[in-house]
């Protein structure tokens, strides 16, 4: 085989592996309001992680972080309206574990609400959709 050939094939391995691990959580992808709260729920391929960042009526910005893709909260970030920021992390055992602990149970719920969402969606897209051919 050429260098070339062996270089392509490697290439292509690695992408397909890549390609393969980038949206393991799709069905959670979401940018939108919900009862209106902004809820942006993204992951990257690249870093193994998925985020979830919270915006609340008042401005306040709640971004959840997900380090291995299990649903429980590694990292969670509270920037308030006024500038004070909020960092807790699975290494502060005194704070950050009870904290992540709630955020975790926080987490699942909007991402129920964003699966509840997703498929309110679906339903109605297909319904339009059969209404639009049998008209």
């Amino acid at each position: 085989m050429a260098l070339k050939e062996i270089v392509m094939s490697v290439f292509l391995a690695g992408t397909a592996a890549f390609s393969v691990g980038c949206l393991q959580n799709e069905q959670y992808k979401f940018h939108g309001k919900i009862n209106g709260t902004g809820i942006y729920f993204y992951e990257s391929g690249f870093t193994n992680r998925n985020y979830l960042t919270i915006v609340k009526p008042d401005g306040t910005k709640i971004k959840y972080t997900d380090n291995s893709r299990d649903f429980i909260v590694d990292y969670l970030t509270v920037a308030y309206p006024n500038g004070i920021k909020d960092t807790f992390s699975i290494y502060d055992d005194a704070v950050g574990k009870p904290v992540l602990n709630e955020a975790t149970m926080q987490y699942k719920i909007y991402l129920h609400a964003i699966l509840d969402n997703n498929e309110r969606g679906r339903q109605q897209t297909i319904t339009e959709a059969i209404e639009t051919i049998t008209r």
